[in-house]
């Protein structure tokens, strides 16, 4: 095997995910389509209880330095340059700060349901782990595609002999054919199933 195809880690060889190949006790097998299992933030916040403290002051932190590293721009006298400057400032903010903020709300979430365990409504958190619930698991039917690129198949809303419906790689489907619709993984159980958006989150943790 290509030296260059190798990740070292911890002492072990970890091939990368392009040649699809995985070592068992010393020897490599092939396997058809192999890509290593990815976490959701809902499964890593579970693993990682014991570090929420940590995880919140760090994402805090982060958010901080963000705004600190990215300060509001001295004026030019350039209205126009300005504006474009103060555009790009803080669109640069909003994609560096939106995971942490993600992952802050997520938090809050679980706290709240921490404090009153007896609420029955729908919380963030739920909304968040429904949405992260694979279409392809809940598609019936034949998909073309791999899995970190779109997916194809028979459209489940109308009938087709074409395959218009499509997966994409961030969980969202959408249809190109008659139907002509879209939208996520809990609108996808909601039509399959025809229940509530709340029905529908409550059924998919």
């Amino acid at each position: 095997m290509d030296q260059a195809d190798t990740i070292k880690t911890g002492g072990h060889s970890l091939q990368e995910e392009r040649t699809r190949n995985v070592e068992i006790d010393g020897s490599w097998y092939e396997i058809p389509n192999y890509r290593p299992e990815t976490l959701g933030l809902t499964k890593a916040l579970e693993l990682f209880e014991d570090s929420i403290p940590d995880i919140k002051e760090a994402c805090q932190l982060n958010i901080l330095h963000i705004m600190r590293d990215n300060p509001k721009i001295e004026p030019s006298g350039d209205e126009t340059l300005d504006w474009v400057r103060e555009g790009l400032r803080e669109e640069r903010i909003k994609s560096a700060v939106q995971h942490y903020q993600k992952t802050l709300k997520r938090i809050k979430s679980r706290e709240d349901a921490r404090r009153n365990p007896h609420r029955t409504s729908i919380t963030d958190e739920m909304i968040e782990a429904a949405r992260e619930y694979p279409i392809s698991d809940m598609y019936d039917g034949h998909l073309r595609g791999g899995e970190d690129r779109r997916r194809f198949g028979i459209c489940p809303f109308h009938a087709e002999s074409t395959g218009s419906f499509c997966i994409h790689p961030d969980n969202r489907w959408s249809c190109f054919g008659a139907c002509n619709e879209h939208g996520d993984s809990i609108s996808y159980y909601q039509k399959i199933n025809s229940v509530s958006f709340p029905e529908a989150v409550k059924a998919m943790q």
